[in-house]
């Protein structure tokens, strides 16, 4: 739709900024004795907040130069003498020039300064949240935060548009809803994990199945080492146990695999946050982006089949004869949330009938 209107997108999202600030800063976090070992890329003073304050001269020259539109030979300069090596902040592979020299060029440059600063001052605290997309057009930037159904806008991202805005750099949610197409495809995907935290705990298990024009036409799973015990609790849920993935591969191992398996489709999960958190935390870990749009089943349900007591997956297979025999294995509850994707594609067909004309 931004296109339709004109300018030029960009996939934005923490990615930019953190490409920004470790360009503009690259010798004083990288050469001036600030990491601890060849091992940890992570500079000392960004981990305990004292980058302001040991920089702060070096860095009021760089902001000045920001605003004034020269920033821009900077980024140039360290792209052009330090590419590839190492860093804690970002991934030189994800390094979009066209996006950074817009960046530079539209953006308001005191409100750009401004955000730049207040990552000098509380790095830890604003390196994540930033919004999805920036749009370009008539030589502005604006940026865009992307909501789909079963989205909820989370307090850090609603601090980072607030300090867009506060900073003069427009900033916005956009809603969006997902027309039904039969040839779209749907990859419904469940994990299976040693507990509920994305940040501390790991995958053990992933099933996901390719829906296309409401058929299953491909299916994909793998145990996972998490390289830690699993909780008697979960075994006992599950019904993995470590012995069954002491042998299995590590989740850098099944990487490509799972990404390519996904190609171009709409991630789906019942509870979709909840295993898209795990997976995007297991490629942070690798350094790589996992970005895919995302639908919920069970706000779906909720949404088009209202009434029921619970919307828990066993319940509503329950209620709608669909087959759950190993509950809480990946692959079976990946399948069973596909019988439920249907059951909400079918809805909004009979809701919508032309369009389901208009996709074909």
């Amino acid at each position: 739709m931004l296109r339709r209107q004109g300018g030029e997108v960009y996939f934005a999202e923490n990615t930019l900024w953190l490409t920004l600030f470790g360009l503009l800063f690259w010798d004083e976090l990288f050469e001036s004795g600030q990491l601890s070992s060849g091992f940890d890329w992570i500079p000392h003073c960004l981990r305990d907040r004292t980058f302001h304050r040991r920089f702060a001269p070096r860095i009021d020259s760089t902001l000045a130069q920001v605003r004034a539109g020269d920033a821009l030979p900077i980024v140039l300069r360290t792209i052009a003498s330090k590419w590839g090596q190492p860093n804690g902040i970002f991934a030189w592979e994800h390094v979009q020039m066209g996006a950074l020299r817009a960046l530079l060029a539209c953006a308001h440059a005191d409100g750009l300064a401004a955000i730049v600063r207040a990552m000098c001052e509380d790095f830890r605290g604003m390196r994540d949240g930033f919004p999805d997309l920036m749009h370009v057009r008539d030589g502005k930037v604006s940026f865009v935060e992307v909501k789909a159904e079963g989205d909820a806008i989370r307090r850090n991202q609603l601090t980072r548009l607030r300090q867009l805005e506060h900073a003069g750099i427009p900033a916005e949610i956009g809603r969006v809803d997902y027309r039904f197409d039969p040839e779209q495809d749907y990859v419904v995907v469940d994990i299976e994990t040693t507990g509920s935290w994305s940040s501390g705990d790991r995958i053990t298990e992933i099933g996901a199945v390719k829906v296309r024009n409401h058929q299953i036409v491909e299916e994909w799973h793998s145990l996972i080492n998490p390289q830690r015990p699993i909780p008697a609790k979960i075994v006992e849920l599950t019904g993995i146990t470590n012995q069954m993935v002491q042998d299995a591969p590590l989740f850098h191992d099944i990487a490509d695999s799972f990404i390519a398996f996904m190609g171009d489709g709409i991630f789906v999960a019942h509870n979709v946050n909840f295993d898209y958190g795990f997976l995007s935390y297991e490629y942070e870990r690798l350094e790589r982006r996992f970005r895919f749009p995302k639908l919920c089943t069970c706000v779906g349900m909720r949404r088009r089949y209202p009434g029921h007591k619970s919307y828990g997956l066993g319940k509503l297979c329950a209620t709608y004869g669909i087959a759950l025999d190993d509950h809480h294995r990946a692959l079976c509850d990946a399948r069973a949330a596909a019988r439920l994707l249907n059951l909400i594609n079918k809805k909004r067909v009979d809701e919508n009938p032309l369009e389901a004309e208009q996709a074909a």
